[in-house]
């Protein structure tokens, strides 16, 4: 999970980063008058979804490794009743 952790936030972080570079770029260019305001506006929309999509695919991702962890945690908890049951039934027998 630490892994996991280690991973996702800096590329999240990165993905935030990196859209809020492109933003501040078009916001430059357009008052300088370098470009338009509607081909800003395209780049400012497109950086979005792909922020949006970047995000999203690390979510999906996150959220897949979480269940994965959950479940090995189950059932390694569910071994290790299992083995506390036998050992409490074989002590209980002698």
């Amino acid at each position: 999970m630490e892994r996991l952790q280690n991973i996702y936030g800096p590329l999240y972080h990165a993905s935030e980063r990196e859209a809020d570079r492109i933003k501040t770029a078009v916001y430059y260019l357009k008052d300088n008058k370098l470009i338009s305001r509607e081909d800003g506006t395209e780049v400012s929309d497109k950086a979005e979804e792909m922020r949006i999509l970047r995000t999203d695919h690390f979510k999906a991702i996150k959220e897949e490794k979480d269940a994965e962890a959950k479940k090995a945690h189950e059932e390694i908890d569910a071994k290790v009743q299992a083995w506390k049951d036998k050992w409490y039934k074989e002590l209980e027998n002698e």
